[in-house]
């Protein structure tokens, strides 16, 4: 049996007794401080080395998404790993808002390898064929981007937030929405737990929001085919309800409540 006295001065370790006075204080202090040095060099180290494979995974799912799933939903192969890296306990740990930039630079990461691959099959392709395939690629990235139409109708945002409301007001739904919306975020900010466990599930809060930013950029080929593109909101629920489980406890509203 280990017992440890630091504060009377004397440890004994299997029935052996020391006196820090024995060996110095000073020098036991030194030692001590010496080996949680080394030990947290160590475990940063070994964060540094698993944060490069994630980047590198990444990477690499990013060109094979390229690949295999251009532009269907492409954006899960980036977000659930992320989820689920962030959701490992060691990484809950470390959770907060500087996890934030691995899930930017992730991305970035994804970004590059997605890009990566896409370019170089235009290059391939125009070697192959003699076309200029890059500028007809370019063409397309435009179209993808950029407004077009869909069954009639140009693809501004002002057409869509105008063909939103017509739609959801020729049924009665617009207002109802709207309230429903308003109390969701007074539940929301009155569940929320504290500052600090906001702030760390804050990454998973960004994960949630990948979907929306990728339809953002990419709104007309997500409207005109929205027929599966829907499914690339599969991030959104899988990540923004781990968000709300980190950063929210329905019980904070009523002790909130009792407060008032």
């Amino acid at each position: 049996m280990v017992k440890h006295r630091f504060r009377q001065g004397t440890a004994f370790y299997h029935g052996t007794s020391v006196r820090w006075g024995d060996c110095g204080k000073r020098g036991q202090s030194s030692v001590l401080e010496a080996g949680i040095g080394v030990g947290n060099g160590i475990l940063d180290g070994l964060s540094l080395c698993l944060l490069a494979v994630l980047f590198h995974q990444l990477l690499v799912l990013g060109a094979v998404t390229s690949f295999c799933d251009l532009l269907v939903t492409p954006v899960l192969t980036l977000g659930l790993p992320l989820v689920c890296w962030l959701l490992e306990p060691q990484q809950r740990l470390r959770a907060g808002t500087r996890q934030c930039g691995i899930v930017v630079g992730g991305s970035l990461t994804w970004g590059v390898g997605y890009l990566l691959c896409w370019a170089s099959k235009w290059v391939l392709a125009g070697l192959v064929t003699g076309q200029n395939v890059i500028a007809d690629a370019l063409h397309q990235v435009g179209v993808r981007t950029a407004a077009d139409s869909w069954h009639g109708m140009e693809l501004t945002w002002s057409n869509i937030l105008h063909f939103v409301y017509a739609t959801l007001a020729g049924k009665h739904l617009f207002w109802p929405l709207v309230l429903a919306v308003v109390l969701l975020l007074a539940l929301f900010a009155a569940s929320i737990r504290d500052r600090q466990q906001l702030a760390r599930a804050l990454p998973l809060g960004l994960c949630a929001l990948m979907t929306p930013a990728w339809f953002i950029v990419l709104r007309t080929h997500s409207i005109q085919h929205g027929w599966f593109t829907w499914r690339a909101l599969g991030l959104t629920v899988f990540a923004g309800l781990a968000f709300l489980y980190y950063c929210c406890d329905v019980r904070q509203i009523a002790k909130r409540l009792k407060r008032t």
